[in-house]
């Protein structure tokens, strides 16, 4: 399963899962970070430059486009919280 930041261009991907890859858990694309590490960094109240200085294959703004599609999907109903 894979979100897309505006289109479903491949290079557009900013979440991928692979079973291969962390054993399936959704990470960054292209990376082995996993989307969970972010909502833990979060939540213990870093930033998202601090999430990105602790691992830095994952850009700020693929964090921002996940967190505005996340927000989208949410107030669309797509997701339930």
């Amino acid at each position: 399963m894979s979100k897309y930041k505006s289109s479903p261009m491949v290079e557009d991907l900013i979440v991928s899962r692979h079973l291969n890859t962390m054993s399936g858990a959704a990470v960054f694309a292209g990376t082995r970070v996993p989307i969970a590490d972010l909502f833990e960094f979060l939540a213990r109240g870093f930033t998202i430059n601090d999430f990105c200085s602790a691992s830095p294959n994952v850009d700020a703004e693929d964090v921002k486009a996940l967190l505005l599609r996340l927000g989208e999907m949410v107030e669309n109903g797509d997701v339930e919280v």
